[in-house]
């Protein structure tokens, strides 16, 4: 009998010894593998934190709001290029017709046409020591030295307006650093005051149409038929604005 017992306990033993073994190895499998999970979404992190700091994943930072703009020269007949382009188109229309001479279209015959080249060769022999002061509030978005004996800028600009808003296409002067001692390469963007003299440089080009056109490549713009005019500036006085800060009210006076 006792025999017996001991045959059945070795019996059980045999078969349990290795349901628990193969149980706890299961276990183990599983822990390891959920440890493994666990280290790979840190990794995973980590590296997605890597790429952010070094400007992999980071946002772009979006560019600065464009500048309001214009194409409304205003009232001021030199308050700003579009302006002096307006008002020397004028000029040169009034002159001409007061001494009697019609304005060529794309119909005036070769008589016509012939005197007006004649006519206009003369106006611009007569505005040949024009100049125009101005005095504008602008906005420098750049310059370059483009000399250094004597110093001497490159400023790219707009007008602005009472509003603060671009009025027309940009332009550029020449700028003597003795003319804007405040003027650096860095420092140069922002708001100015411009006092200048306006200048235009006036050129009779008879291969061009006898009407006017738009100028969207840059070309010399016409102010009249084949009559091109280039604005130039000469600068005497380059000035950053600093606009006042507001004072505050002095507090009562209490007795």
């Amino acid at each position: 009998m006792t025999r017996i017992i001991c045959l059945l306990l070795l019996a059980t033993l045999g078969t349990a010894v290795p349901a628990i073994a193969q149980d706890t190895t299961a276990d183990r499998v599983k822990q390891l593998e959920e440890q493994n999970r666990t280290l790979q979404r840190e990794l995973d992190a980590a590296k997605a934190r890597i790429r952010e700091l070094e400007g992999g994943t980071r946002a772009p930072t979006p560019p600065p709001p464009a500048a309001r703009s214009t194409q409304d020269p205003g009232s001021d007949p030199w308050g700003n290029p579009s302006a002096a382009l307006r008002t020397l188109a004028s000029k040169v229309k009034e002159d001409l017709l007061s001494k009697g001479q019609s304005i060529p279209d794309s119909a005036a015959g070769e008589k016509i046409i012939q005197s007006y080249r004649q006519r206009v060769t003369k106006w611009i022999e007569t505005m040949a020591k024009f100049r125009q002061p101005v005095e504008w509030r602008v906005d420098v978005s750049e310059a370059i030295l483009v000399s250094t004996s004597p110093r001497e800028f490159e400023v790219r600009m707009h007008a602005v307006n009472a509003e603060g808003a671009h009025v027309g296409p940009g332009f550029t002067v020449k700028c003597a650093a003795t003319a804007a001692p405040d003027l650096t390469i860095k420092s140069a963007p922002g708001a100015w005051a411009l006092k200048a003299d306006v200048v235009p440089s006036l050129h009779l080009n008879s291969d061009l149409t006898s009407t006017d056109r738009s100028n969207p490549f840059g070309e010399t713009p016409l102010i009249a038929p084949q009559l091109q005019c280039r604005l130039d500036y000469v600068v005497h006085a380059l000035t950053r604005v600093v606009d006042a800060t507001p004072v505050a009210p002095a507090a009562p006076n209490s007795k």
